[in-house]
């Protein structure tokens, strides 16, 4: 599988005003979580809109919120649902099964780059990719 095909990555422009937002679940990313978890009964543990990622450019804080009701992990801790936390560079994040005793099945790493890596090394292969399925997920759910 293509290393843009095993990685989400979003565009945080620089200069915007107000706080950058994006939501990470089966509904904003379909066709990434269907090619790394194959199997039905896990995809039903990843909700649609599973967690959010704002960053805020005024402190320049990440932080992550859990919007599901299903397992995710930061580190090693378990996030309660609507729990908000700040993350970092390298932290890792997992999905778990549907009961605590279910071991993580999926687990992501998260990487933040600079303005200034982003010129040197080129942007991410997978945002052109992340940015096409989550415009493609807002207009499905838009309708007519």
């Amino acid at each position: 599988m293509a290393h843009a095909q095993r990685a989400l990555a979003f565009a945080v422009e620089n200069g915007r005003s107000g706080p950058w937002v994006a939501t990470v679940g089966r509904q904003h990313q379909p066709d990434f979580f269907e090619r790394l978890v194959p199997s039905k009964e896990k995809l039903s543990c990843i909700s649609r809109s599973h967690f959010e990622l704002s960053w805020d450019a005024s402190t320049g804080e990440l932080r992550l919120r859990r919007l599901s009701g299903n397992q995710l992990f930061v580190g090693d801790k378990v996030l309660a649902a609507g729990e908000s936390v700040p993350v970092t560079d390298g932290v890792h994040l997992a999905f778990g099964g549907s009961s605590d005793s279910d071991p993580r099945f999926l687990m992501l790493r998260l990487r933040m780059r600079s303005q200034a890596e982003v010129a040197a090394e080129g942007s991410h292969p997978a945002v052109a990719l992340t940015l096409a399925a989550s415009a493609a997920a807002a207009a499905a759910t838009a309708g007519p």
